[in-house]
């Protein structure tokens, strides 16, 4: 689906990465505008990006793209449950999307929230079947000792 004028420009304005997806979430549109952009991101060999979604409050969405060969491989990361069954419900489409591109699309993780380094995390199935859940863990603070026996 091409993007209007206005949305371009709109995107542009944006930090590097983020793009405003501008069907409702609740449109029949929004899972091929959702793949006609991550297509795009994973032609232009982009890591990371944030995708904006309408209505507002329902966003962002974190994405991570990891491109081997021409296998794309996605994590997506939305706090809203809503969200996450939309981008979930949209995998079908994504296949197609990249299939059409020539690329084909590995592993597509749904999670509540993307991973940040300073903490441990565990994907935990849900009782939804494919959807994955994140469970943060705080990393304890620990402090080795190093001892050294000395022997005579």
């Amino acid at each position: 689906m091409a993007m209007s004028v206005g949305a371009a420009a709109a995107d542009r304005a944006l930090p590097a990465g983020t793009r405003t997806i501008q069907a409702d979430l609740h449109s029949p549109h929004w899972p091929r505008e959702v793949a006609a952009e991550l297509v795009t991101l994973g032609n232009q060999k982009l890591e990371s990006a944030t995708l904006r979604v309408s209505p507002e409050h329902l966003g962002p969405i974190e994405v991570h793209i990891r491109l081997e060969a021409k296998v794309v491989n996605l994590t997506f990361g939305a706090a809203h449950e809503e969200t996450r069954t939309a981008l979930e419900q949209a995998l079908p489409q994504l296949r197609d999307g990249f299939a059409h591109a020539g690329l084909a699309l590995g592993q597509a993780t749904v999670q509540q929230q993307m991973r940040q380094e300073s903490q441990n995390h565990t994907l935990v199935p849900t009782s939804k079947g494919d959807a994955v859940e994140e469970v943060i863990a705080k990393s304890e603070s620990r402090q080795a000792l190093s001892l050294i026996d000395e022997y005579a």
